[in-house]
């Protein structure tokens, strides 16, 4: 390839949190190195539209300088993600470059809108591929656009070192252990679950005291809340870490057993549950989005409902039946292996063709 030909990755900067800028973050070693990378979105608490005027600016500046060979948007389905993409992509489709619109969050509300259903409509037109995260969004999105091409494709993680997953998996094995390590990692706000895992956990406690250990991490609105929570008396079985990365976030992965994400978020495929299985935890969510089609009911402990007292009995169950815990772990272990950074790097290379 020239040292001129280029693919541009549109996404947010690797240093935000969410699942997008995950994914390159996770991606970019896989990549060829004539991949290039435009940030879209905020930065450092400022607002995303500050940039877009010298974003669109670098952007044709950049369409005339190389040869560009190939275009990834990675919006998500909401208001703002796609009327500032769809600018892009208006431009990249009167230039006729091959381009994949991969849309990561999605929100099915949005396309009753009959506005922004032409605007969804106009994405997939051209020389496009429409990546979506479960078969339910190529459904919808099939129904709107029936001339599509759409494929279900999938987000990308790191799998951790195979003879620390080989001995946790032994560990996990010995059920003769009464203690739960409980975790909750993503975005503190309600839609999230966090206030349900801690009224779970806490009625648990009161039925066995010293049963259970709950770790919270992430940020977001509840930070404060959750912390003051957990230094109360009475919540003494909770440990807040923050937001954690890297290392830190490996290591609570490593003592946990039970991963709970009793979201009410429209999902796509959260990272954090595909993290969490390739670690060795039970999942504990409900069957929604990706996580419904892509992983499934053999691997997570399904959640039916949104109350507390489903969580409640889901995780009585996991505590009473250890060999049931044990095995969705094995399985998730073997699952996650498809969400191997460099395979998923591989795939979406051969469905970008250039």
């Amino acid at each position: 390839m020239d040292r001129l030909d280029k693919v541009l990755v549109f996404c947010t900067h690797p240093d935000n949190s969410g699942g997008v800028a995950n994914l390159y973050r996770t991606l970019k070693p896989h990549l060829p190195d004539h991949f290039v990378y435009m940030y879209v979105g905020s930065r450092q608490s400022k607002p995303g539209c500050l940039y877009f005027p010298l974003l669109l600016l670098q952007f044709v500046f950049f369409l005339f300088k190389y040869n560009v060979r190939g275009i990834i948007f990675n919006p998500s389905l909401g208001v703002k993600a796609l009327a500032r993409d769809s600018v892009f992509i208006a431009i990249t489709k009167f230039i006729g470059i091959r381009h994949l619109v991969f849309f990561h969050g999605w929100d099915s509300t949005l396309l009753a809108h009959p506005f922004w259903c032409r605007i969804f409509k106009f994405t997939t037109l051209g020389n496009c591929v429409l990546l979506v995260l479960a078969t339910e969004f190529r459904e919808q999105s099939g129904k709107i656009a029936p001339s599509a091409k759409i494929e279900v494709f999938r987000t990308a993680i790191d799998l951790p070192d195979n003879e620390h997953i080989t001995e946790k998996l032994r560990r996990n094995a010995d059920v003769s252990k009464r203690s739960l390590e409980l975790l909750f990692l993503g975005r503190l706000e309600e839609s999230k679950g966090v206030l349900d895992v801690i009224t779970a956990a806490s009625k648990l406690n009161e039925k066995c005291p010293d049963c259970l250990v709950l770790h919270i991490a992430g940020g977001g609105a509840l930070q404060d809340t959750v912390r003051k929570l957990s230094e109360q008396k009475g919540f003494e079985f909770v440990r807040f870490h923050g937001y954690v990365r890297g290392e830190k976030k490996d290591r609570l992965f490593a003592r946990s057993d039970v991963f709970a994400f009793p979201t009410r978020h429209s999902e796509g495929l959260p990272v954090a549950v595909l993290e969490a299985m390739a670690h060795g935890l039970c999942i504990v969510a409900p069957l929604i989005g990706g996580l419904k089609c892509q992983v499934g009911g053999s691997v997570i402990k399904q959640l039916h409902t949104s109350s507390v007292d489903d969580l409640v009995q889901v995780l009585v169950e996991l505590q009473e039946s250890p060999h049931d815990r044990v095995l969705r772990q094995e399985r998730g272990v073997l699952m996650a292996r498809h969400f191997e950074a460099k395979v998923v790097a591989r795939d979406l290379l051969e469905i970008l063709n250039v």
